[in-house]
């Protein structure tokens, strides 16, 4: 499994900074003063793990840019999309979203590339 899913967000589980003990995800901290330690803060409770971040958000958020200036922001929100039709969003200038619900609200947690990935914000 590459992502973790936790009530509050998305990692990338193969980073350098995160390791995972039963079911909690933990940040490595290291600090070097006054001397050499290293913590772990806890991330949370592992809710779910997959090998794509798609299958890990609730919702995709499409925002166009040509209307993003106008008072009336054209923003659609969606539970799934196909990869097919993502060249056409992309050069119709619209930027895409994967967003996952916490108790703060919808939060995103990964913004689309050019090349049609999502990658971790």
């Amino acid at each position: 499994m590459n992502y973790i899913r936790t009530k509050d967000g998305v990692y990338k589980f193969k980073s350098e900074n995160i390791c995972k003990k039963d079911n909690e995800l933990f940040e490595i901290q290291e600090f070097f003063e006054p001397i050499h330690h290293i913590n772990y803060k806890l991330l949370g409770q592992i809710q779910k793990q997959a090998d794509t971040i798609e299958e890990l958000c609730d919702r995709f958020i499409f925002i166009n840019k040509k209307y993003q200036e106008e008072r009336n922001r054209y923003i659609v929100y969606t539970r799934l999309f196909e990869k097919k039709n993502l060249p056409k969003y992309i050069q119709n200038g619209t930027e895409i979203y994967g967003a996952i619900f916490t108790d703060k609200g919808l939060i995103y947690v990964a913004k689309m590339n050019e090349n049609g990935d999502l990658k971790l914000i």
